[in-house]
């Protein structure tokens, strides 16, 4: 690859074309193919620039639910948060206690380079075998309750402990 195109792409969208090599580790039941992609894909991190807690409470202050105070980026796509209510957005993350800079971090990495399961949203898996969750990032593509506002965007991002992937691959023991 040219090198002047080779920088041209964005850390995500390099982050998401790595993480999709496992496709070709799983039919050829290769472990260390999807090691070596795993640890390619998990070194790979999206730029970052935190927003404090008070900055983003002050772009909601005095709002509506579909204010965006906060794009994600997928590759080439920004994926909205809005303000939101107290069921979703940054309010109802805020509300459940769970707004700092890591999880802001985690929901960062989740929608760069989380694999995208249709009904469930952005997860983040770990390197185990079988992999586990570790993160999820609950986004809405569609409109909130037909008032509009498309894509809802970010409906809520959680902290998911011990949960296999429940189609995971058999991991192959040497």
């Amino acid at each position: 690859m040219h090198k002047s195109i080779k920088r041209s792409i964005p850390v995500a969208l390099l982050s998401i074309l790595l993480i999709s090599e496992p496709a070709a580790a799983k039919t050829n039941n290769n472990q260390n193919q999807f090691d070596r992609t795993f640890a390619l894909s998990a070194s790979i991190r999206p730029s970052f620039e935190a927003k404090s807690l008070d900055e983003l409470l002050l772009s909601c202050n005095g709002k509506g639910a579909e204010h965006v105070i906060r794009l994600f980026k997928r590759g080439v796509e920004d994926l909205p948060m809005r303000c939101g209510s107290d069921s979703w957005g940054f309010r109802h993350i805020v509300k459940k206690g769970r707004w700092n800079s890591d999880f802001e971090r985690m929901m960062v990495q989740t929608t760069a380079s989380g694999e995208w399961r249709a009904g469930h949203g952005f997860i983040l898996k770990d390197g185990t075998c079988p992999p586990k969750d570790i993160f999820k990032v609950i986004f809405n593509y569609g409109a909130h309750n037909g008032n509009g506002i498309k894509p809802q965007g970010v409906i809520t991002a959680y902290h998911v402990t011990g949960k296999f992937n429940s189609g995971a691959e058999r991991c192959l023991i040497s």
